[in-house]
C-alpha cells in the first residue's frame, strides 16, 4: 500500500516500524537499508540550518 506508493517515488529506503524494531532488538537488518549504499540510507534535509 502506502510504503510501496512512498518508495517509488523516491530514492530513500523505506522502513516498516516493525522491521526497525525487529533489528533494535537484535533481528536482521532491513533489507531496504542492507540494500542501500554502503548500508546507510540517506536522510533527507527537510529544513535549512539556522547559521
Amino acid at each position: 500500500g502506502c510504503m510501496m506508493q512512498i518508495g517509488s517515488g523516491t530514492g530513500i529506503p523505506v522502513v516498516h516500524t516493525v522491521e526497525l524494531l525487529d533489528w533494535a532488538t537484535g533481528g536482521p537488518q532491513p533489507p531496504a537499508l542492507a540494500q542501500a549504499e554502503n548500508g546507510m540510507a540517506g536522510v533527507p534535509i527537510l529544513r535549512a540550518s539556522r547559521s
